[in-house]
């Protein structure tokens, strides 16, 4: 049974907005320029978001390195080096931001338990468990006493928390996260919200975890939909939606299904993340597994060579990463 590949969805890194600095921040082209680059963000259109975040900075070091703007970009570099798979340059700039955040507000606030959480992932996807469980639940404290059980905030951390502890095999656990996430985005976002489609989208991993692809499908199949409807069918969250559903379908033997999916998803993950994002692999595996069980032995030959060089490139960074494809010896390193 092949696992499915989340890591590349975005929200699970928390951006802060600049809109609410506008009051305390007037320089408003450090403002303009942050903004534009959450913007590509949100759009998966990371190259351009990039160069955009690093002008920004340069602004941003222009009103001093120990002020709330340059942190605020600090965040948003991080979030973009997790989402291209950069997951040590994501850590270093957490780190800063964290560190910035907690001299000029102290370590206790919503800021700095959203930044706690961002380290907590790039250090997750590392595989450094322990000490990504450690920040996840300081995060999750201050956010429950700071805002609240019900507050998006709050259900943002226990999504992260469930991925890890996911990771560690603590399924009952992560289901209750995870429901709870579920319920709190239906509430404050909308039923056809694509928060509620990332929900979806992790209920559907457990479920594949626990060897159950026949509840996992339903689930993701209304988290594609609901992502088709809201971002639109070429979004990156759309195909990688569609990926993972293929690599069900697989599971369930719908393989012209699954072949469809792959073929509409792959090139559009490949045009937002790169040829050469780590994650990449395991849903090349899928397809090679796919291949196989179409007969097409030469074609899952030539994929699952490609998977397996971006696998090797993978273990060198995330060991996490290479464990969703399966290369034996793999160990976390608390």
């Amino acid at each position: 049974m092949r696992r499915l590949n989340f890591t590349l969805v975005t929200a699970a890194c928390g951006v802060m907005p600049c809109l609410a600095l506008l009051a305390q921040n007037p320089e408003a082209d450090w403002q303009q320029q942050l903004l534009k680059g959450q913007q590509l963000l949100q759009a998966a259109r990371f190259p351009e978001a990039e160069k955009v975040f690093l002008e920004a900075l340069e602004r941003a070091e222009k009103l001093g390195r120990q002020t709330w703007p340059y942190a605020l970009t600090l965040n948003n570099l991080a979030c973009l080096n997790t989402n291209l798979g950069r997951y040590a340059q994501a850590e270093r700039f957490s780190r800063q931001a964290l560190e910035l955040m907690e001299r000029i507000r102290g370590e206790e606030n919503l800021e700095v338990a959203l930044e706690l959480a961002n380290l907590g992932r790039s250090l997750y996807l590392q595989g450094r468990h322990a000490k990504a469980e450690a920040l996840y639940r300081r995060a999750l404290d201050i956010d429950l006493r700071l805002a609240g059980p019900a507050h998006p905030d709050t259900a943002g951390v226990r999504k992260n928390l469930a991925d890890l502890l996911v990771a560690r095999g603590r399924y009952p656990e992560a289901e209750q996260h995870y429901i709870d996430v579920l319920h709190t985005f239906e509430r404050v976002f909308g039923l056809a919200s694509p928060h509620v489609a990332i929900a979806l989208n992790d209920l559907a991993r457990l479920r594949q975890f626990e060897g159950s692809s026949s509840e996992a499908a339903p689930l993701l199949d209304r988290a594609v939909r609901i992502w088709a409807k809201s971002l639109g069918p070429r979004h990156p969250r759309t195909a990688l939606g569609q990926a993972n559903l293929a690599a069900i379908y697989t599971d369930l033997n719908r393989v012209a299904e699954a072949e469809t999916l792959f073929r509409a998803s792959l090139p559009i993950l490949e045009d937002a993340y790169g040829p050469e994002h780590p994650e990449l692999g395991t849903i090349l595996n899928s397809y090679a597994d796919l291949l196989r069980k179409r007969h097409r032995e030469r074609e899952a030959k030539e994929i699952s060579k490609r998977a397996r060089v971006l696998l090797e490139k993978a273990f060198q960074e995330s060991p996490v990463a290479a464990q969703t494809i399966d290369v034996g010896g793999v160990r976390r390193r608390d």
